[in-house]
């Protein structure tokens, strides 16, 4: 099982005797939400990639599927992230008739919740 995100970083900070204080001040967390943090295994990416640079680590390689190693990248681009997905796609030739449409109503829907899909 694979351990919460937080846990990781937190052993990480003690194997290293870093103060937890100071990152937390790294991160823009009080001490009681730094208490928080290092028991959810549900942080953004902005936070693994934040303490990443904290620990001068890629502290991503660790939550990423083996199934999805080498198909994902990600590009940190001034105060925004960018994903690169491979999406393999099947169907017969008439349902795949229907993947422009499909797309389309994927990136109008993206829209609406600030994303643009490229």
């Amino acid at each position: 099982m694979i351990e919460p995100v937080g846990t990781l970083i937190k052993n990480k900070l003690l194997e290293r005797k870093i103060v937890l204080k100071r990152f937390g001040e790294h991160m823009g967390l009080s001490e009681r939400n730094l208490q928080y943090f290092w028991k959810r295994d549900d942080i953004t990416l902005r936070q693994i990639i934040r303490a990443s640079e904290f620990l001068d680590e890629d502290l991503t390689q660790h939550y990423i599927p083996a199934k999805w190693k080498g198909k994902l990248t990600v590009d940190e681009i001034d105060d925004s992230i960018q994903f690169k997905i491979l999406v393999e796609i099947s169907g017969d030739s008439e349902a795949l008739k229907m993947l422009p449409a499909l797309l389309k109503q994927f990136r109008e829907e993206a829209k609406q919740y600030g994303l643009i899909i490229g």
